[in-house]
């Protein structure tokens, strides 16, 4: 690591031209594939019964093309009125007019007489399209259709909307850009303005921020080589932005900081660099690994969106390293003293200075010494806090947010309150029971006939809609059972569980075909059911992998139990504040936040394995000073109070950044970014302050020695230095 980083830094040119030219190729990755490589659809790796359901009916329905509703609703009109069937019928010419290519069909209440067409006070009808391409194409050709309707939607007496898959897929994108570019500008100006403040200087402070931006524009260039193979989930875009700017200014700031110190001490330009390696750099890949190590919990779960996530963050964490470790001493080595240039008048930075723990004049000195002499009522006097608040765990509700969660002024939220409010089947859904194999017309009516029976006495069940469609084979059908259940909700679950545990097995006993329970509905129960299977062999294997890390790393068992047990009481924590400000509605306004009865199914799981990550930075970073302190004097106090003081700027710092960084998405419109944003932000806002400067130095003081304790059974592991041979 060491002689890589000196190769870099005396040949800077070589370096700084193959990251450029790399950075160049990205942008042109980004440009050219990266939207061919995304998809707004949520699928499953493995083929759980809504998905073997969904693949039976291609031999019924042929490939799932994307579908959409327009309302036309008037304030003074009534259906009947000629002038209001005149208006429907030129939507649906220009609609045709748009070509087979991009419209299947298109249908209204003028044709079918659907009675269902229609609102209970005659002032509204519904257009339905079929678009000719799937869900992820029809993205590309929904805009025609959104120009036709936006240009009728401003006749005057008429309100024209439009609500379907490929219009809700194009609005969450459209939302998820305007949030990740909200989230990168206040994120980006926030930690700008805080790196200056650390260093004291515009090159210093800039140069973080510009090699995390580099390593976002990269790890998406590998994103979108990666997509033209594997499809991934269009939210990785912003995974990949969150993730890299918080770990990429992290490294860099911990690197050029060290580095300023080394400097500080007389050394030259090369032997900084060189000592620098040895120490703050291995403390970044080490702490960058255990990061990625907590990132393989995601990519585990098989499903789309979680792989993912996973993939994205652990592109760009490896970017990041990669470019701590040979771009950043370029630099250094190009720059030297002129990372202090520019520097802001009044604005005097400690972050170069080493510390004298005899100074009784430094407040981390002062304070370290406080928390020592009272351990115990420090211990106490924090976990009196924090235990009560990650109690509220206990009242975690997760589930699926629907369109209503979105910003109220946006065209498909209006369409979805005029269809659920107006229209006698808006808020009623389908469970879809699809039957693959041989069957005869006769023991295909017996099953409905027994199945609607039991139908008809389930509570959640209102009754089967129409005939079963069966294929020209017949050995393909299908059923569809009208519900009450939201989508997603615990009723919906409930009511999955019935079909398949004792509806469906008792009506279709006399099939020897296979059912399956299909749909939306299913889709989400399913999704439920595997986010809970794999919960605990996700935690199982952070949990392990990163004690193993850590217990290598510090030559102790003690540490790691202590690091893992206080990352799970920040977890602990965000998952009881999630609960508190959005379920309960605690707070919620102050921070423009929705109050939702819910918590996306997904995040809890995700937040585990981010949080577990990133907190453990702060824990790398800061014992990694104590170790290479106690290393030299055996003194555990010493040790202690030397990386306390040591670390104490800098890491506030970086946990202020990120707290900018998770802040600036949080602050995005979708329900779900505020609720990753908001976790992740409190949970490093407790980890880089209260843990780190209470807990872990009371701690380490309560234990002593101990702390340091390796059973000499393990003394074969290899030992990993911290301090820099001279």
């Amino acid at each position: 690591m060491e002689k890589l980083a000196v190769y870099c830094a005396q040949n800077p040119f070589k370096v700084i031209f193959s990251w450029l030219l790399i950075f160049a190729l990205s942008i042109y990755l980004n440009i050219s594939f990266l939207e061919d490589g995304l998809t707004t659809e949520f699928t499953f790796i493995t083929q759980p019964e809504s998905e073997k359901g969904q693949e039976a009916l291609l031999d019924l329905t042929g490939p799932r093309l994307a579908s959409e509703l327009i309302v036309v609703k008037s304030g003074t009109l009534k259906v009947g009125n000629p002038e209001f069937e005149n208006l429907v019928t030129s939507i649906q010419t220009d609609l045709t007019n748009l070509g087979p290519n991009i419209i299947k069909n298109n249908y209204s209440y003028y044709q079918t007489q659907d009675p269902q067409s229609v609102s209970k006070n005659q002032d509204a009808t519904l257009i339905g399209l079929t678009l000719a391409v799937s869900v992820d194409a029809g993205i590309k050709n929904v805009p025609k259709v959104i120009e036709i309707v936006d240009k009728y939607n401003k006749e005057p007496n008429f309100e024209v909307l439009i609500l379907g898959e490929a219009s809700i897929a194009s609005a969450s994108n459209k939302l998820s850009e305007e949030d990740l570019i909200r989230g990168e500008s206040i994120g980006g100006s926030v930690a700008l303005v805080i790196l200056i403040l650390v260093f004291g200087g515009l090159v210093a402070g800039v140069l973080p921020l510009i090699l995390a931006l580099l390593g976002i524009v990269i790890a998406t260039g590998l994103v979108a080589i990666i997509g033209n193979i594997y499809q991934l989930s269009f939210f990785i875009t912003n995974m990949v932005t969150m993730i890299g700017l918080a770990v990429g200014i992290d490294y860099t700031l911990f690197i050029i900081s060290r580095y300023r110190e080394e400097r500080n001490q007389d050394f030259d330009k090369i032997e900084a660099v060189r000592r620098t390696a040895s120490t703050a750099t291995r403390s970044v890949v080490i702490s960058g690994i255990t990061v990625m190590l907590a990132l393989l919990g995601i990519v585990i779960v098989p499903t789309l969106v979680f792989v993912s996530l996973g993939i994205g963050a652990l592109i760009v964490v490896v970017v990041s390293i990669m470019i701590s470790l040979t771009l950043l001493p370029s630099l250094i080595g190009l720059l030297d003293d002129k990372l202090n240039s520019l520097r802001v008048p009044f604005l005097n930075s400690k972050t170069s200075k080493s510390v004298d723990i005899t100074n009784s004049a430094n407040i981390w000195v002062r304070f370290a010494g406080f928390v020592m002499r009272f351990p115990i009522i420090s211990l106490v006097v924090v976990l009196i806090v924090l235990v009560p608040i990650s109690m509220q765990t206990n009242s975690l509700v997760t589930g699926a947010n629907g369109i209503d969660t979105m910003p109220e002024d946006m065209d498909i939220v209006k369409a979805y309150n005029v269809l659920s409010e107006e229209f006698s089947y808006g808020s009623i859904s389908t469970q879809d029971i699809v039957i693959s194999g041989k069957f005869t017309p006769e023991t295909l009516n017996s099953a409905v006939e027994i199945l609607s029976q039991l139908v008809e006495v389930d509570p959640d069940l209102i009754g089967i809609l129409g005939t079963p469609q069966v294929n020209s084979q017949n050995d393909v059908a299908l059923i569809r059972v009208a519900t009450a259940a939201v989508v997603g909700s615990s009723q919906s679950e409930n009511t999955v569980k019935r079909l398949r545990d004792s509806i469906v097995p008792e009506a279709f006993s006399g099939l020897e075909s296979s059912i399956y329970v299909s749909g939306d509905h299913a889709f989400y129960a399913d999704f439920y059911q595997m986010v809970d299977e794999f919960t605990p062999y996700v935690f199982a294997l952070v949990l392990t992998l990163s004690f193993i890390l850590l217990m290598m790393t510090f030559r102790s068992i003690v540490i790691p139990i202590k690091a893992v047990l206080m990352n799970l009481l920040s977890v602990g924590v965000a998952y009881g504040l999630l609960v508190l400000v959005f379920q309960k509605g605690i707070g919620n306004e102050i921070f423009g936040f929705q109050q939702t009865d819910i918590i996306e199914a997904w995040i809890p799981l995700f937040l585990f394995c981010v949080v577990f990550g990133l907190s453990m930075d702060y824990h790398v970073f800061l014992l990694s000073r104590v170790k290479e302190f106690y290393n030299k004097t055996k003194d555990n106090t010493l040790a202690v109070s030397y990386g306390l003081s040591s670390t104490a700027t800098i890491i506030t710092g970086a946990g202020l950044i990120m707290v900018a960084v998770f802040g600036g998405f949080a602050l995005g419109e979708m329900l779900m970014m505020q609720q990753i944003g908001f976790g992740l932000l409190v949970a490093i806002l407790l980890d880089s302050t209260i843990i780190r400067i209470i807990l872990v130095p009371a701690s380490m003081k309560l234990l002593g020695e101990y702390n340091w304790y390796m059973p000499k059974w393990l003394e074969w592991l290899p030992t990993v230095k911290f301090e820099a041979e001279n």
